[in-house]
Formats: structure tokens, sequence, C-alpha cells
């Protein structure tokens, strides 16, 4: 007959929380802490407004705020400082390549320029190839060329690309303007358009009309216009209903079947 072994005690009859005497030793309380007396109390300085100090800020800020190389005599400007003396410097130097270019710019003093700029027609993107007489005999079918300028840069020697030409008639000039526009000349697609300069008031060239990143910026600024937002109905309000088949009462139709 085999006995059931229960209570808190093993069968050597010892009982469960008596362990080895290593594993006790993990148990055992620690030592007391050692008394120590309390900090000695101390007279605290009295508070007071920071009105007193108010004079000696600025000073405090000269010392603390003054560079180090300011102290020694030396020059130092940051990166930020950098990048900011030669984004003036750049736009002084290009408003002075600008005022030189409006004190040059005269087009009606032009001694290259065609006789008559209200029958003068403007071509562009030409090709280097095109000659006058490639021109003369594209140009030809709408009327009587008086003069053709082609151009010619003094760095290259090659035509510039486009070329200045004059009809005999004004007439002929407006309609080769309508039929030349988008049309091929030795193989390139060219753009024409009316001499601006001496016919439009107020025109100017592109190297003239080009503005510095600030001004692009202010005008932007200027431009810009926010939208109002959006009513309360506007914003509530359901999608116009689009059912196939439907048809609303005003419709020929509905006017057809009620009659």
């Amino acid at each position: 007959m085999t006995t059931m072994q229960g209570g808190p005690r093993p069968r050597q009859g010892l009982p469960r929380y008596q362990m080895p005497e290593a594993v006790m030793e993990l148990f055992r309380p620690r030592e007391p802490l050692p008394y120590i007396p309390p900090p000695k109390k101390r007279k605290l300085r009295p508070l007071v407004g920071v009105a007193p100090l108010l004079d000696q800020i600025s000073q405090y800020k000269q010392q603390v705020n003054r560079p180090r190389w300011e102290e020694n005599g030396e020059t130092f400007e940051t990166p930020a400082m950098r990048r900011e003396r030669k984004r003036k410097e750049k736009r002084e130097k290009f408003l002075q390549w600008k005022q030189k270019l409006w004190e040059q710019y005269s087009p009606p003093s032009e001694p290259n320029a065609t006789s008559d700029a209200q029958k003068t027609l403007f071509i562009a993107r030409l090709k280097p190839e095109t000659t006058q007489l490639k021109l003369q005999a594209e140009l030809e079918a709408f009327g009587k060329v008086k003069e053709i300028k082609l151009p010619i840069s003094q760095k290259t020697g090659l035509p510039k690309g486009y070329a200045f030409v004059e009809f005999q008639k004004e007439r002929d000039m407006r309609e080769a303007l309508r039929a030349l526009e988008g049309k091929r000349i030795d193989g390139a697609r060219v753009i024409v358009d009316v001499e601006k300069a001496r016919t439009t008031k107020n025109w100017l060239p592109k190297k003239l009309r080009t503005e510095t990143v600030e001004d692009r910026d202010t005008k932007a600024d200027k431009m810009k216009t926010v939208s109002p937002p959006p009513s309360i109905k506007e914003r509530h309000s359901s999608p116009p209903r689009r059912v196939r088949g439907f048809r609303p009462n005003h419709s020929d139709r509905y006017r057809r079947n009620r009659s």
C-alpha cells in the first residue's frame, strides 16, 4: 500500500522553507543605514526685484556677444556673412551691366535696321546654314522683298539664328506673318512676329527685361492672391444630380410628351 505525501514537510521531515546555506545568504537583511545628522539651515538672501540690474544688462550683452576676433583686431566672417556678401556683389555687378545696356540701347538710331519698321517681319529659330537667298526664295511667294537683314555674330562669325525681312507692302508682310507661323525652313520650325523695338511702345529686349532673384520674389509676392474659404452652404451642399436617363422637366422631350 502506497502512502500519499502531503503537508508542508518533505519525506525527510524537514520544513520546506529550510534551504541550503548558500541560498539563504541571499535573503538575509542588510545592515541598517548609518545615522546622518540633518543639514544646517542657512539664512537666505531676501528676495528683491531685477530693477537694480537693468543697467548692467547692456554691458553684459556687449561682453558676451563680442567675438574674440574683434578683441584681437582680426577680420572674420561666417559662412552666412560670406554668402550675403557675394550675393550683394553679384547683384551690384548685374545692375551695373544692366545700366550699361540701358545706355547703349537706342532702337530708333540703329544703323543696320530696315528702313520701315511697319513692313518688317521678324523670323527666329533659323539654322546657321540658312542664307539670304534661301529666305528670299521662301518669302517672295507672299510679295516682293525689299531687304533682308541677317545678323552675324562677331565671336563665331555665324548667323545668330534670326533675321529681319522688309517687304514692299505692309499687306504682304501681314500675309507672311499668318502663313509662316510654325512652318519649316531648311528643316527648322521657325517663329515669326512683327518688329517690336520700333513699333511697340515701352518694349525692351529680353536681356534688358532680365530681373534678379529678389525682384522676381518681390513681384511674385505682390501677385499672390488668397482665395476666400468656401461658405457653409458650398461646403455642405450635395453634388449635382447625374443619374442615367434623368431629364429635367424643362427639356424639349418633356414638352413634346406633355403636348
